[in-house]
């Protein structure tokens, strides 16, 4: 084979031939190589492709370099459109019945069979020779109002003894065990514990000096109308006492409840 590469290359030509055989084995490109002219870069290639083997498996993979650094964060992406508005949800059950509210509010009105309680005192210095037949008025104020008025045979006037005193059919004062002021009440009320039955006031004498009892006397009116139709407004009352002497005295409770 080599005395026909020398007929052909001549024995410059075919060392050059064979270090343009060895360049093409190993992988080197031909036209790099000087002193070939065509006709012999032609002839190398041939040569090269007829004996050059398989290319071999690839070389195991290196190892794995550093990590580069870290890249700069992106842009922030433009928002969203705003979603739709959803449909409204179902209205939900009715919730349990509240607790009642404080019957103190500004406006209420004392509570069915809630109970007002207070005291009274009435005093008249005058040094004899007044007249003492004008009654003498207490109020008695209720701090939360009544949702109606009281008529006559709902206000009541319980002496010290525990007795009510009522107007018989001939104007006259009379005392009768009282029925919603005391003994029908659980517990019975008394000028130290006053009580009222549902839809009453009761008016308890505690003490009392020169106060007499008689001409129609002692009597409970409406707070709103004064002397007139005896009972209690929805705001309170007022006592009216009639007098012996100067330095009457006397003191009292009372209670309302509403119906």
């Amino acid at each position: 084979m080599f005395s026909s590469l020398r007929d052909r290359f001549g024995t410059a030509g075919l060392i050059v031939a064979v270090i343009a055989l060895i360049a093409a084995l190993a992988g080197t490109a031909i036209a790099a190589l000087p002193g070939l002219n065509p006709k012999q870069k032609k002839e190398v290639t041939k040569i090269a492709k007829k004996f050059a083997g398989k290319p071999g498996a690839p070389g195991p993979a290196g190892p794995e370099g550093p990590a580069g650094p870290a890249g700069a964060n992106g842009k922030d992406g433009a928002n969203g459109k705003d979603g739709a508005n959803g449909k409204d949800g179902a209205v939900g059950p009715q919730g349990p019945k509240g607790d009642p509210g404080d019957p103190w509010t500004v406006g209420g009105t004392l509570p069915s069979k809630a109970t007002l309680t207070g005291s009274w005192t009435m005093g008249n210095f005058a040094a004899g020779g007044g007249n003492f037949s004008n009654p003498q008025l207490i109020s008695i104020p209720f701090a939360l109002p009544l949702e109606e008025e009281l008529d006559a045979a709902h206000v009541h006037f319980i002496n010290a003894a525990g007795k009510e005193l009522v107007l018989n059919e001939f104007a006259e004062i009379e005392e009768k065990v009282p029925t919603d002021c005391g003994a029908g009440l659980v517990p019975e009320g008394t000028a130290a514990d006053p009580g009222a039955g549902p839809g009453h006031l009761c008016v308890y004498l505690g003490f009392s000096l020169n106060l007499g009892v008689g001409q129609g006397f002692p009597k409970i009116y409406p707070a709103a109308t004064g002397l007139g139709p005896t009972g209690a407004s929805t705001a309170g009352a007022a006592l009216a006492l009639h007098l012996l002497g100067a330095n009457a005295k006397a003191t009292g409770t009372w209670a309302v409840t509403a119906p």
